[in-house]
């Protein structure tokens, strides 16, 4: 039996033994409250994929999702490294300060990428718990 028609076996029996979701929670994607649907499907707001069976697979969870600012800082630091070390090599024509801030240049692209993505993240997670508070009200 292949995993897709495991996994519809299990939201059939959880329809017909009226395993819902008792309490509210909420998509992890755009905030719908799942509260009365099947414990593992869709929502059927944007179809995002979620699961509360064991872990919380697609479910908005309110706690542990704060800004980079780790990641931000280190960035800056990196960033400014890099421009000190190659400004440097180039007046006094030094290959190894160049080499060495171009390696910082790169741990710059790298931070600041995962810092940009955590950021997103974040920013996704204020909107959803803003959406989840103004439905509440």
């Amino acid at each position: 039996m292949r995993y897709e028609e495991k996994e519809r076996n299990r939201i059939a029996e959880d329809i017909l033994l009226d395993r819902r979701i008792r309490t509210s929670m909420y998509c992890a994607k755009c905030g719908y409250n799942l509260r009365s649907l099947p414990r593992a499907y869709h929502c059927p707001e944007c179809g995002h994929e979620y699961s509360t069976r064991g872990t919380t697979h697609g479910i908005f969870l309110p706690h542990g999702v704060d800004p980079p600012i780790p990641l931000i800082v280190a960035t800056l630091g990196s960033g400014l490294m890099a421009g000190f070390l190659i400004a440097g090599g180039i007046q006094v024509a030094n290959e190894n300060e160049i080499v060495l801030g171009c390696v910082f240049a790169l741990i710059t692209l790298g931070t600041g990428c995962m810092a940009v993505s955590r950021m997103a993240g974040f920013l996704n997670h204020r909107r959803i718990a803003r959406r989840i508070e103004e439905d509440e009200d």
